[in-house]
């Protein structure tokens, strides 16, 4: 059985999320999907065109966040009806019988996603969905994905009605235990995972071999990844105990942790995530249980780190 790690022709190389498309069309720098996309090439986060007219691929639990993430002008919103033109759209705003979240709106620049309640006169045009924020403490052997055609999701361990608009805002490892972030806020998961919000990760680790003080002076200098010809952003490594540390991250490459603990030929043997940005991971969730975010951690995580 492979390694839900391994990251096959079926499965994106970033999120690892496998896909129906990507069965048919192996996923590769060529033929990406949206996540991939974009850490090639962030813009592509704010200029939909160019993923639209790429060759990305974007399989159907993607899609979905993928299309919450792009907010769309009003009046684009009322054109793209079959029964309106751009001129009707112009006439509904100028006459004031367009509302938004219960308040009429006038100017067709106003942006409006998926989570807007529309309204015509008294004709419901879009109800609105209910944007939802979860922090998961991922157990041990849960894979980090949306589905998965052989191994557990974390998906899996939410007991809620109509999880498929849901999405991971980030991905642990298969082994990797602690915080997760699950939502169907595209917009607010990206400005959480984008490698320039820098937003702060810290970890709790665990190796083989002892970890020395050269690794931590290393650590604050950066790694050099031969194979990605790069060195990684400054790291804070505190030691705990012998094998023991905490690991401040401010980026999040594939398999990084175990990649620099490498770097010194130690393997690392335990990692838990404790935090993402300001937002920690809550005490009182047992692995494998969740729960809601509140209004503040929410708000919190889309801060930009100071």
């Amino acid at each position: 059985m492979p390694d839900p790690d391994t990251k096959t022709a079926a499965s994106c190389p970033v999120c690892g999320q496998h896909n129906q498309c990507a069965l048919a069309n192996p996923v590769t720098a060529a033929n990406p999907c949206w996540c991939y996309s974009a850490t090639i090439d962030p813009r592509i986060l704010t200029h939909p065109a160019a993923i639209l007219n790429s060759n990305s691929c974007l399989c159907p639990n993607a899609h979905k966040a993928f299309q919450q993430l792009l907010p769309m002008r009003l009046d684009r919103f009322i054109s793209n009806l079959a029964r309106f033109s751009r001129q009707d759209a112009r006439q509904l705003l100028a006459s004031g019988r367009l509302q938004v979240d219960q308040k009429i709106v006038l100017d067709g620049r106003l942006q409006v996603s998926g989570f807007n309640r529309i309204v015509l006169d008294d004709e419901l045009l879009q109800a609105g969905k209910a944007a939802r924020y979860f922090m998961l403490h991922k157990p041990a052997g849960v894979v980090s994905a949306t589905c998965h055609p052989q191994h557990k999701t974390v998906l899996d361990l939410l007991d809620l009605p109509d999880k498929s608009d849901l999405h991971l805002a980030g991905r642990l490892d298969l082994n990797t235990t602690g915080l997760l972030l699950i939502t169907n806020d595209g917009l607010w998961s990206r400005q959480l995972t984008l490698p320039q919000s820098h937003q702060p990760k810290t970890y709790w680790v665990e190796t083989a071999q002892p970890i020395t003080q050269d690794c931590v002076e290393q650590f604050k200098q950066g790694i050099y990844f031969a194979n990605e010809t790069l060195t990684t952003l400054p790291a804070a490594l505190e030691l705990l105990g012998t094998h023991t540390a905490r690991l401040t991250l401010h980026e999040g490459r594939h398999h990084q942790i175990k990649r620099m603990f490498a770097h010194f030929q130690n393997p690392v043997i335990g990692l838990h995530r404790e935090s993402v940005g300001v937002l920690q991971l809550d005490p009182q969730l047992a692995p494998g249980q969740y729960r809601s975010l509140s209004t503040s951690e929410i708000k919190a995580c889309a801060q930009k780190p100071g």
